[in-house]
């Protein structure tokens, strides 16, 4: 037995013991929770929230004249009628066919009317309702007049008060009510009078200061008693409540499916307790919510998006469904650096742990960008995280091997890193509401830079833009700690992470400089304010609906429809990045300001995605036009 067969026999051992351990960590992860099962099958629940959305469709498709298949709601409602009495839907416009099949599988419906700031789309909607709840009087139970249109302050309590008139006057023998979040009832207690019971939403996970599944409950109980204390003699029922199974960590609260199913279970044996009327958000997933909402939007269904039990109510509750998916893409992962160690016969057992924690890292994060994309920007930025992550995995493995990777592939590999690292902890605070933290590409990203530049490759990263962005990141980390609480355990993680990533890129960029950058800085947080002054006074002032309803050719009115128009277009976005590009083409100093300006309101008013990457993009444009113009004034200095 010769010495390479004998290295190559040592190699091969020791990758199968690590592919063992590999799926153990896998099983491990996907151990089964018992929780308590108050609901027992043996009588239906009251309702659930309905869309018959699947994959990307959306509400939106229905005005480029999608249509729902009535097969798909037939067999949407006979699965739901197995377990609900009733559904609730949120619009009729299109979804006319809901009724027939809900009289078909013995379903009665909250019919919903969807109300906004369009008076003709509004009235389609109510004439459409009016004729649903006369055809199929037998059928819809209530007719609920708008969803939320106080939060979105899109229109009044004058203005709703008057559709919803309306629709009693032509419906006087069926149940009318309008549903929003509780606090707005609470902030609109008049609006009780016109209805004939009222709908709250009582989602603890969206609470402005989120709470825990630990404490979701007596929140419920403590919210419920207080709407019933003031809206005194009003019937109450809870329109809205739930939990997501997927997302973002919010203060204390998780979306897990463990905490979803806790939840649920939870609310069940409580309302039953207290005999409350109640509707659950939602029956089936809705992964076309994670555009406006982020991953948790498309993550409330007691079903998936395939109408798959998700184990809410009954049986063990698993995070990692898909566990087995994952390990065979980790083996994969950890075959590609037996494969090169068994080509270049080196036993390195640092090479076999990084390779073995990358492979976890990768398969977590992949999993993770499966339910994260919001929109293309998003499947772009991760396709071209994919694309480092592939590189910088690939160069530790060779440089474990002692084999040179090409210089050029190493920079750009490390140079995408950062710049995504950046725009990732930008939109993180700046944009965080609706934004997983994506901590397992941001450890393998600090675990790869650690090996690489701990070796030979500690000049790539000499730059000014390095410097800048180490010191952005460090900040940003300490700013997302303030933002979402010390108690949110997901973002602590990534803070940590972040500040070990900045100081690795600092230590390697220290001396380069950077104060020319400073006017830039200064102009970016001098825009942020004014633009955010403006917004807070005219866009989000509530009062401003009121007055818009009563003096629509008001210059702010006007300006406030304007920029409406731009936000659901992504205009600003679109203008930002237009921006940045003549600027990185023809980099005039003035065509920077305006791209940072046009980024900045792009960003602060929610057309974010596209705001944050030029808005690095521009200062990166910034550092390198100052770069070239030291080294041609250093160049032409006299000797």
């Amino acid at each position: 037995m010769n010495i390479t067969f004998k290295k190559r026999l040592f190699i091969a051992l020791s990758y199968f013991l690590a592919f063992i351990f590999l799926f153990g960590f896998w099983t491990l992860l996907n151990k089964g929770t018992t929780l308590a099962e108050p609901y027992k099958g043996n009588e239906k629940l009251q309702s659930a929230s309905y869309a018959p959305f699947k994959y990307d469709e959306s509400p939106m498709d229905l005005q480029s004249g999608f249509k729902i298949p009535q097969e798909r709601i037939d067999e949407d409602l006979k699965l739901l009628s197995e377990h609900f009495e009733s559904i609730r839907i949120y619009s009729v416009v299109g979804l006319e066919a809901v009724p027939k099949y809900a009289r078909k599988h013995g379903l009665k419906v909250m019919l919903g009317i969807w109300i906004g700031a369009d008076d003709v789309l509004n009235q389609k909607e109510i004439h459409t309702a009016i004729r649903l709840s006369k055809e199929y009087g037998d059928v819809i139970s209530s007719v609920v007049v708008g969803n939320e249109v106080l939060l979105r302050r899109e229109l009044s309590s004058t203005k709703l008060a008057g559709y919803i008139q309306q629709v009693k006057q032509a419906l006087p023998d069926t149940k009318i009510t309008y549903a929003d979040v509780w606090e707005f009832w609470l902030k609109n207690p008049e609006l009780s009078s016109q209805v004939d019971f009222v709908t709250i939403h009582i989602l603890p996970y969206w609470e402005d200061i989120p709470v825990s599944v630990e404490d979701a409950l007596t929140h419920v109980a403590q919210t419920r008693s207080e709407v019933g204390a003031i809206l005194q003699n009003k019937e109450i029922l809870i329109g809205e409540t739930g939990w997501p199974s997927e997302g973002k960590m919010r203060g204390s609260s998780s979306a897990t499916p463990f905490a979803q199913a806790a939840y649920m279970r939870g609310f069940l044996e409580l309302a039953q307790q207290n005999n409350w009327n109640y509707n659950l958000i939602e029956a089936f997933d809705q992964p076309w919510k994670r555009v406006s909402e982020g991953a948790v939007g498309g993550y409330w269904g007691i079903y998936d998006k395939d109408a798959q039990d998700k184990n809410v109510f009954f049986g063990e509750v698993r995070d990692f469904k898909n566990y087995q998916t994952l390990f065979l893409l980790s083996s994969f992962i950890l075959a590609l650096a037996m494969l090169i160690q068994l080509q270049k016969q080196i036993l390195s057992f640092k090479l076999i742990s990084y390779a073995f924690i990358s492979s976890i890292l990768l398969a977590l994060q992949f999993n993770q960008y499966q339910i994260a994309p919001k929109d293309y920007v998003d499947c772009l930025r991760i396709l071209t995280l994919y694309f480092a992550f592939t590189l910088l995995y690939i160069e530790v493995l060779l440089q474990y091997c002692n084999v040179k990777f090409h210089e050029k592939w190493t920079k750009t590999a490390l140079n995408i890193s950062v710049f995504m690292f950046l725009i990732e902890s930008l939109y993180l605070v700046l944009d965080g509401r609706y934004r997983s933290f994506e901590f397992y590409g941001a450890a393998f990203m600090l675990l790869s830079f650690f090996v690489l530049l701990s070796n030979k490759q500690k000049s790539v990263i000499k730059t000014p833009f390095i410097k800048f962005s180490a010191i952005t990141i460090f900040m940003l980390a300490i700013a997302l700690v303030f933002i979402e609480g010390i108690e949110n355990f997901q973002a602590l993680i990534y803070a940590l992470l972040s500040i070990g990533f900045a100081a690795i890129l600092f230590q390697h960029s220290r001396h380069e400089q950077i104060q020319f950058i400073y006017k830039p800085i200064l102009f970016t947080i001098t825009v942020s304010i004014l633009i955010l002054l403006w917004r807070n006074e005219f866009f989000t002032n509530a009062e401003y609906v009121l007055i818009c309803e009563n003096h629509a050719n008001n210059i702010q009115c006007i300006l406030r429809n304007f920029i409406g128009v731009l936000l659901t277009l992504k205009a600003l976005g679109y203008a930002s990045l237009a921006f940045a590009l003549l600027f990185g083409i023809f980099q005039k100093s003035l065509l920077g300001y305006i791209a940072i300006f046009s980024s900045m309101a792009a960003i602060l008013f929610f057309n974010a995605n596209l705001g944050v990457i030029t808005l690095v993009f521009v200062f990166m444009i910034f550092i390198i036009k100052e770069k070239k113009l030291t080294f041609k004034t250093n160049f032409l200095a006299p000797k």
